[in-house]
């Protein structure tokens, strides 16, 4: 669930994803309040190239990943608005069976 304290958007990482990143999160879109999940895509992106290269399609995951924003939505649509404070969670279509 958003905070509102964060300056930022807080990305998780699962599975695959996670293994490729290095590390289990990431704050981006820093100073911005409203951005696209494109958007945030594209910030992590230019922070783990490494991530980008395997799970990630530009301003979309992959296909075969999913987005999950604030625990409530799943999505690839990088049209879909993300707040500072939101969390999204970026993993394999198939995690978890």
């Amino acid at each position: 669930m958003p905070d509102g304290t964060l300056d930022g958007v807080i990305v998780e990482f699962f599975g695959i994803a996670r293994q490729r990143a290095g590390r289990t999160q990431i704050v981006v879109c820093r100073g911005q309040e409203v951005v696209r999940l494109g958007d945030v895509f594209l910030a992590v992106g230019l922070e783990l190239p490494g991530l980008a290269e395997e799970c990630l399609d530009g301003p979309r995951p992959r296909e075969g990943y999913l987005a999950n924003i604030n625990a409530c939505r799943f999505t690839t649509d990088p049209d879909v608005p993300v707040q500072a404070g939101d969390q999204v969670l970026l993993l394999a279509a198939d995690a978890g069976g």
